[in-house]
């Protein structure tokens, strides 16, 4: 099952799979509330709301840890932006608070208020190829950035959420100033969104692909049992330590109130002078702190001096690579080159890379490591 639509129906049903539903927030906050100290309410709330969603979120500390040091909880090499496909006036708007509470303004609203030399730039090309800033268009070998549309409207004719899902394909291909010009097609007026986009299809031979999906489309669903049998486990049979498990006085693990966290003997005895002014740091708040720190101690990426014959010891395999990375280097294409050099222990991938980083470093002269 290596197909495209076998490998799609197949994440499709791994993704589907049901498992137990989270506590939403309020409820979190209901079942905290009553536990609640009345010495210091909201540090005792905000502190066992915080176990509580650790406990039943699974938040691991290293999580924790990058949320509250202002680090990516991930990164990767494409960049993902969410996409409101919500009616502008549905749109979330958020604030600056600095000297002043300023308004910030959203991605779309951006697109609608461009300059005129971006006049014929569609929404779509704005967030794939395009600065959401500066608006610069992305460098030509730079791939496109990845949609994540919220919400996705249902694409069947007879759904009621089909207006919206004509919305959405005219906002991401045409270019308008506001979303009343979307009813526009080529110089005729249309009294929705649906009748607007049936009249894009007659006229307009080709879009590029949103990825948003095609009108009378049903949506992926594995069917079941088709890639692998459901698992049902066996009764566990009981042994006789279960008997005298039972037999043994129920007491609870020892708990700590965490109200008086900071007041114990073990907290007031303990000399905190050492960790005074640890995370005070303000770059730590704005996310620099980490980046000035690697600024600061940078690594010394030199390598080894090597001959230019040490390259006669290498065997076919590794000459063939060497050969590869060296011409691809001197003819100066700027594609890029991608290898995948395997082989087991000893089989001299090590030596053939540290020879491949002093060459490479050798012909480059005063531009620095390669």
């Amino acid at each position: 099952c290596t197909g495209l639509q076998a490998v799609i129906t197949y994440a499709a049903k791994y993704c589907s799979k049901s498992e137990k539903k989270t506590e939403p927030y309020c409820k979190l906050a209901d079942q905290v509330l009553p536990h609640t100290a009345h010495l210091q309410p909201l540090l005792s709330f905000s502190s066992r709301l915080m176990n509580k969603l650790i406990a039943e979120r699974d938040y691991s500390a290293q999580e924790i840890s990058h949320l509250l040091l202002n680090i990516p909880l991930q990164e990767g090499t494409r960049m993902v932006v969410s996409v409101d496909c919500r009616p502008l006036e549905q749109h979330a708007r958020s604030y600056r608070v600095d000297e002043d509470v300023n308004e910030t303004t959203g991605g779309y609203r951006k697109y609608l208020e461009r300059n005129d030399q971006h006049e014929d730039v569609t929404y779509l090309e704005y967030l794939q190829s395009y600065n959401l800033k500066t608006w610069r268009r992305l460098a030509a070998n730079a791939k496109k950035r990845v949609l994540a549309y919220f919400p996705r409207y249902k694409s069947m004719d007879a759904s009621p959420q089909f207006n919206d899902f004509c919305r959405v394909k005219l906002m991401m291909a045409h270019p308008h100033r506001s979303p009343q010009e979307l009813l526009v097609v080529s110089g005729q007026q249309f009294d929705s969104f649906a009748a607007a986009y049936k009249g894009c299809r007659e006229h307009h031979d080709t879009h590029a692909d949103d990825h948003y999906g095609e009108p009378d489309t049903n949506e992926l669903r594995a069917e079941d049992d088709e890639f692998e049998p459901e698992v049902h486990e066996e009764p566990i049979a009981e042994e006789d330590w279960h008997e005298l498990a039972r037999m043994l006085p129920d007491r609870p693990l020892e708990e700590e109130d965490i109200d008086i966290l900071g007041r114990r003997d073990i907290d007031i005895n303990y000399d905190w002078a050492p960790h005074v002014g640890r995370y005070a740091d303000d770059d730590i708040l704005n996310g620099d702190y980490w980046k000035q720190r690697k600024a600061e101690n940078p690594m010394d990426l030199d390598v080894d001096d090597q001959p230019l014959e040490a390259r006669d010891s290498l065997n076919p395999e590794q000459r063939l690579v060497y050969d590869t990375v060296v011409d691809h280097f001197l003819t100066q294409d700027p594609s890029q080159l991608l290898l995948h050099v395997d082989g087991g222990g000893g089989t001299g991938k090590s030596y053939l890379i540290n020879l491949l980083s002093a060459h490479l470093q050798a012909a480059t002269g005063g531009r620095g490591t390669p």
